[in-house]
């Protein structure tokens, strides 16, 4: 008889299996998002990508992203997502984060976006970057694309690193204030039948670009794929 459910604390590798993550200060609103990766590197088997927080060494916060290949058997009851060491699966880092922010995290599979065969993954956070019109931070959501391969990926890679013909990061708008930011990506599979996947992103805005804004409103903007002629940004 089948049962009508399953204990996680059963899962023994056979039946599936448990991805531990790394720790991060208690005090933190952080958020967890996993979604399938597609093929990322075109063995047959789909992958998986987990986004949450990490703390690094001087416990500065980040976003970060594992992506954990697939394969036909050999799973144990339990991995560390630490031990990735790019034949099993990657580490994609962020950039430092203001740590006092209620954020979240978002993953996804982006569909084969410049049309190499490799399903290709994104992701979304936000990020703390300069400010040189305000006293104090700018708060950007950016979502960054990493491009699929068949092999030579390194156990941990930079999202900073991205140039366009690895990946490339799309910036969002600046808030100029703490809120509880909120970015949302996606493939848009071919919204223009062209044969390359497309990409959709949701977000906030400030309204009228004032310091503290009158309000803030939510836009949603997809992205074109291509055969080639990324930036390593686009704004």
């Amino acid at each position: 008889m089948t049962t009508a459910s399953i204990n996680l604390s059963n899962l023994d590798g056979s039946n599936g299996f448990r991805l531990d993550g790394e720790t991060v200060d208690v005090h933190i609103f952080q958020d967890i998002s996993v979604s399938n990766a597609g093929d990322v590197n075109g063995d047959g088997f789909d992958d998986v990508i987990i986004g949450t927080l990490r703390a690094d060494t001087s416990n500065s916060i980040m976003g970060s992203g594992y992506v954990v290949f697939g394969k036909a058997s050999g799973f144990d009851a339990t991995m560390d997502l630490s031990n990735l060491n790019g034949s099993d699966g990657f580490r994609l880092d962020g950039e430092i984060v203001d740590e006092t922010l209620l954020q979240n995290i978002s993953v996804s599979v982006a569909g084969d976006v410049n049309g190499d065969g490799f399903d290709d993954v994104i992701i979304g956070v936000c990020r703390t970057r300069d400010d040189s019109y305000y006293s104090g931070p700018e708060y950007s959501d950016s979502s960054y694309v990493v491009f699929g391969k068949a092999s030579g990926f390194d156990a941990t890679m930079n999202l900073s690193t991205l140039d366009g013909s690895n990946g490339f990061r799309l910036d969002g708008n600046v808030l100029r204030f703490v809120v509880n930011l909120n970015v949302s990506v996606s493939s848009a599979g071919d919204v223009n039948g062209d044969g390359f996947d497309d990409l959709v992103v949701g977000t906030f805005r400030e309204q009228d670009g004032g310091v503290y804004g009158s309000g803030t409103g939510s836009s949603s903007y997809v992205v074109f794929g291509k055969a080639s002629g990324f930036d390593a940004t686009t704004d």
